[in-house]
This record gives structure tokens, sequence and C-alpha cells, in this order.
């Protein structure tokens, strides 16, 4: 056999070697702020845009020609600093008898999710599924439901799809490690539910695209934007829409709440283009019509704008995201824990009995738990603590305070989830 020259062969290495380095590293999740509560909010950008940790910029954290999704222009902070530093106290009437502090959203995590080079690759190949499964399985691994118990998503524009897919993943495992249980909010801006009319049609349209080259000038040539063309074609979106609406209702039927409750908002105004010329609108109200908890609201802003507030008293913020936290606070201080379903072999009536009280805080001391007899080898001493924590996670407004020393006695509260310790 004949032998490959030297430096084909160190090319070759660098293939093989070097690649997965660099696609190990195509979705990041990481803190903006660490917050006192154990709630915390996950921002994930649209297509073409990009999440910058703190103290990095775009040109250096996210893929090349990445504009960061979340910071204005005008402002010296992006917004998910902002809101690390807004001090609005959340439902305080409704909260004020629940709680032992105030809760302000600055007390609230502040997580990102960044996946540009996964979306801004030449002509990137990723379906929007494909993207979703990969963002999905990050958060998974990056310790974030491990930190908080309850998780409020803030998706932009393709953002949001990515999240319906996400949910819907962890609705068909069956959520074992109570994600989409505790994922409690979903704030949608601009997402292209029903398609976008910039993303180019299949047939002659998207042949024409590509036969001019206009396809990577327009930025549309990769999977994801065409995943968005709008229309009864996109059996895709149409399906994705049928499927979320199914999963809303489930989850409310089986939480007894209206969790995870969806706060939708689009933009009134076309995007400008180069010169200061009007563009066209990216996805304007008719293409964002999806099932959401209340009313969508119209922005006076323009697309790529929706997630960059200039301040905390910029429409989108104070108009819209706080308002829509206040209304999810008041509901979420009236939901009352929800029945843990308990398999066949499980013998804890007196533990489901309680659960089954509609009370927002309670103990069981370990003797407690241990007074009814399972059956044998099933949930006994040490191991009560994982059925507690399951019955926390199934439960949307409860957390697990929890003191189980090893053969000695303990105690477990559940308590409302603001109120636990972190």
């Amino acid at each position: 056999m004949r032998m490959m020259p030297c430096r084909a062969l160190t090319l070759l290495f660098l293939v093989i070697c070097v690649s997965p380095q660099t696609q190990a590293q195509t979705v990041r999740i990481f803190e903006w702020s660490k917050g006192r509560s154990p709630i915390a909010l996950l921002f994930i950008h649209g297509i073409g845009g990009c999440a910058v940790p703190p103290g990095q910029t775009a040109a250096s954290a996210c893929a090349a020609n990445s504009e960061d999704s979340f910071k204005n222009p005008k402002a010296s902070k992006s917004w998910p600093e902002m809101i690390a530093s807004d001090d609005h106290h959340l439902a305080a009437n409704q909260l004020e008898d629940i709680l032992p502090s105030p809760l302000r959203i600055d007390d609230l995590g502040v997580w990102g999710v960044d996946y540009s080079r996964l979306t801004n690759a030449d002509c990137a190949p990723f379906s929007i599924p494909e993207t979703a499964r990969l963002v999905r399985s990050r958060i998974e691994s990056s310790g974030l439901f491990d930190r908080y118990e309850q998780i409020i998503i803030v998706a932009h524009s393709m953002g949001g799809l990515l999240t319906k897919n996400m949910l819907l993943e962890w609705q068909t495992a069956g959520d074992p490690d109570g994600m989409l249980a505790r994922t409690i909010a979903v704030i949608f801006l601009g997402v292209p539910s029903q398609g976008s009319k910039q993303a180019p049609n299949p047939g002659v349209q998207s042949y024409l695209y590509k036969l001019m080259g206009a396809d990577k000038v327009a930025g549309v040539c990769g999977r994801q934007a065409q995943d968005m063309f709008p229309g009864l074609l996109n059996t895709y979106l149409r399906d994705l829409e049928r499927r979320w609406e199914e999963l809303l209702n489930t989850r409310r039927a089986a939480s007894h709440s209206q969790a995870p409750l969806v706060h939708c908002a689009y933009e009134t105004v076309p995007e400008p283009v180069l010169g200061g010329l009007t563009g066209a609108m990216i996805v304007d109200e008719l293409y964002v019509q999806t099932q959401c908890s209340s009313a969508q609201i119209g922005l006076p802003t323009y697309h790529t704008m929706l997630p960059k507030p200039q301040n905390l008293q910029d429409d989108v913020h104070s108009a819209f995201f706080t308002r829509r936290l206040d209304d999810l606070f008041r509901q979420w201080s009236q939901w009352s824990f929800t029945r843990y379903e308990f398999l066949p072999t499980d013998t804890f009536e007196t533990f489901a009995r309680v659960i089954n009280r509609n009370q927002r805080s309670f103990v069981l001391s370990a003797e407690d738990v241990r007074s009814v007899k399972p059956e044998p080898g099933s949930f006994d001493g040490a191991d009560s603590f994982v059925v507690m924590a399951k019955v926390a996670r199934a439960n949307p407004t409860i957390c697990l305070d929890i003191d189980w020393p090893p053969n000695g006695p303990g105690r477990a509260a559940f308590h409302p989830a603001g109120q636990c310790r972190r």
C-alpha cells in the first residue's frame, strides 16, 4: 500500500483532532447574575444573534458576524445585565403574606444560551429541531435546574421555536428531571410561530434565490431559515403549533394551575435597512399567532430591537416584561399544591394525603414518614428523600428544604419556592 506523505498525514490529523474540539463549544450556557431566589430567567436569542457573557463582546464570544441580541447600541449594559439591577417589587400585595421579604426582579437569577455557532455558519445545515435538541442537552448538563427550583424562559424570534421544541421533548421523555414541570413561564418576543415573510418559500422562489446566490446575501440559505417559510405548506410549523397547544393543555390540567404561563409580544415597526431606509416587517402580528395566556401586545419597535431595551423605562421592559412578571407572580401566589401521582407499588398514603391538602407550606419529620410502613425495600429510611424530591419537582409552586442526616432525626419542609434557601 502506498504511504501517505507526512504533510498530508499532518493535515488529516488536524482535521480529525481539531475539528471536534471546535464543535464541542457550539452551544454555551452561562450566568449573568446569580440572584438571591430559587427562580431564574433563561434568555434564548434568535437566528443571527448571540448572547454575550459578562465582560465580553460579541466579537470575542460569539460566531463571526454575530450581533449581540440583548444590548442596545445606546445602552451601557445589555438587557439581562439591567435586569440584574432592577429593584422592582414583584406582585408586592399578593406575595407579602407568603414570603418573608419582598421578591424583586434582581432577586431572580439571570442566565443565557448562546448557540450562534449553529446559526451563523455559512449556510448552516442544522434544522430548528436539531438545534433545539443540542440546546436542550446543554441546558440539561449546565446545572441550571440543579441550582434553581423554577425557570422563566425569555425567547426572541427563532429562540421561541427552539423553546417549544425543547419543552415538547421533555414531555415526550416523560420529564424525568422535572424540567418541564419547573418551567413556570415563557415570554415570547417576536416569535415566528406561523413563519416569516422574509424566509424563502420552497419551489421557484427558493430556486431563484440559490441560482443568483441571493440566498447567501439575504442570509436565508441555512436550514433554520428554510424551516420558517410561511403558509400551509410548512407542515413543520403547523405540527409544532398543534403539539404546543396540546402540551399547554396537558400541563395545565396536570398542575391544577395555568403553568406554564405564556406571554407574547410583537414588533409594529418595519426593520430599517442601510441608509436608514424603511425595510420590511420581519415577524408582524399575523405571523406571531400562538396560544398565549394573555392578549399579545404590540411594541413600538422593530424586530431586532425587541430584546434590546435602552433602559429600565423602555416600553419593552416596563410596559411588557415587568407587567408580565407581575401577572405571573400574582397567579403563582394562588397556585395550590398538585397531586403527585404515585406508582402502583408506592404506599405513602399519608404522604399523598398531605400533598393533596390545599395549603402553601407544611413540614414532615423523618418519623412522620417512617410511621407509614412501605412495602419491603420501597422508599424506606433515607430513600424517603428521593420521594420528597420527586414530589417537590412535580409541583410548580413548591420547593424542598430538607435536613436528612443518615440514621438520625430529620425534617423536610415544603414551601412556596421563593421562601426556600438555595
